[in-house]
């Protein structure tokens, strides 16, 4: 399967020198765990609610800019290499999403590490991300055991 099957192509994205509050907000807000970094439509770097410390990081946040936060030179895909060939970057290189990046320089899509585990919840069959979710409860709160004293 191609990576440009699997991403999603509706990606939430933010400008460098924006508000890093105000980025935090719309991730809540769109529920996304990372933000695309663009410049003149180019990708600069993306940023991870764990660059903005999630719930505890006001603090952080308080008066710094995605500039600040965001990680640069930014690791990409390209929409057709294979979704087992961008699950290797995203293991080898320790990231937790990949940019996809046309041979023009453009952004087309977003795939994460949550997609890929979704596709192969799904048994690999070529479930858009949308479908591999909807069985995705069931079969976490069926493996998932209890810890006593947790």
């Amino acid at each position: 399967m191609k990576v440009s099957q699997l991403m999603h192509k509706t990606v939430v994205t933010a400008g460098a020198d924006e508000d890093a509050e105000q980025a935090w907000k719309r991730m809540r807000t769109k529920k996304v765990r990372h933000l695309v970094v663009l410049r003149d439509g180019r990708v600069t770097g993306v940023l991870s609610d764990r660059d903005l410390a999630g719930e505890r990081g006001p603090g952080l946040r308080e008066g710094r800019t995605v500039r600040q936060l965001m990680t640069p030179g930014v690791l990409a895909a390209s929409p057709e290499m294979t979704v087992n060939e961008a699950a290797g970057l995203l293991r080898e290189h320790g990231v937790s999403c990949l940019p996809v990046v046309a041979e023009d320089g453009k952004l087309r899509g977003i795939l994460t590490t949550t997609d890929i585990l979704d596709y192969v919840i799904a048994g690999g069959q070529g479930a858009s991300p949308t479908q591999a979710k909807r069985g995705l409860g069931a079969r976490v709160a069926r493996t998932v055991p209890s810890v006593p004293g947790a």
